[in-house]
């Protein structure tokens, strides 16, 4: 335990501590913690990075990136901007729609748009995809 509390950057008090009084991201540190205190083969991680402000979320990303050193860790994310230096392929799912492989055969505003339609916006030289289920 303390071996996994020491690798997500948490005291060991932290892992006594009720768990809806820590912050957003001591939360995801604890649940990181939590999945890697049993040395898994495979991390399996659904928006680790959601709802953490945005140093927590570099913080998370570097984190993340260090534990796929070691073992396959797949993520869902909805902005992967920050984990793209840690990712190896990528797979874009939306309604019926996947395409799969590099980031940069991937993350093309072509491909973006032929999975994610008009939720993709073009920003100068920057690319967002809308979060669709917030649009009206």
């Amino acid at each position: 335990m303390a071996r996994a509390l020491r690798a997500v950057g948490l005291p060991m008090e932290k892992w006594y501590e009720r768990f809806w009084e820590l912050s957003r991201g001591e939360k995801q540190r604890v649940l990181i913690a939590r999945a890697i205190v049993h040395e898994p083969n495979i991390l399996l991680m659904d928006e680790p990075l959601s709802s953490v402000d945005p140093l927590g979320r570099v913080e998370l990303a570097k984190l993340i990136g260090n534990l796929s050193k070691g073992t396959l860790t797949i993520v869902s994310s909805h902005d992967p901007v920050l984990l793209l230096p840690y990712t190896k392929t990528i797979l874009l799912l939306n309604r019926g729609y996947y395409i799969y492989g590099k980031p940069g055969e991937v993350l093309k505003v072509s491909v973006l748009k032929e999975v994610y339609g008009e939720a993709v916006l073009r920003l100068g030289d920057h690319v967002h995809i809308c979060d669709s289920h917030l649009r009206s």
